[in-house]
């Protein structure tokens, strides 16, 4: 690079004239779409758009199986409940059966080397 394109503290360098901006623009070549270029990206673009349609189908699918999800832990307490309330009963129900049991038993007296007359 030249001296003079530097300014006096030679840290940055001086703006350069308009003459050479439309030089290097006169360089830089311009990029046309070719028709395949098109269509190419007409493809991707609706590629983009049917996989941004899946993915909107499958949030909605989502949605929807979170909530049946919801559903199906609230039915599944609800039928835990159930069982702890019914195997509690039966448990209650043991418990009175085998008092009768033991009450049954208590009032039967065998009494051994006694004849009774009927």
């Amino acid at each position: 690079m030249a001296e003079n394109e530097y300014s006096v503290d030679e840290k940055t360098r001086k703006r350069g004239d308009e003459s050479e901006d439309e030089a290097d623009d006169s360089r830089s070549k311009k990029v046309h779409r070719s028709p395949g270029n098109d269509r190419q990206l007409e493809k991707i673009l609706e590629s983009l758009n049917i996989i941004t349609m899946e993915i909107r189908e499958l949030r909605e699918e989502q949605k929807e199986y979170r909530a049946e999800m919801k559903e199906l832990r609230q039915e599944n307490e609800k039928l835990k409940q159930e069982n702890r309330e019914t195997q509690q009963k039966v448990e209650e129900l043991e418990n009175k059966i085998d008092r009768m049991e033991k009450d049954k038993r208590r009032n039967n007296i065998i009494l051994q080397g006694v004849d009774m007359d009927t």
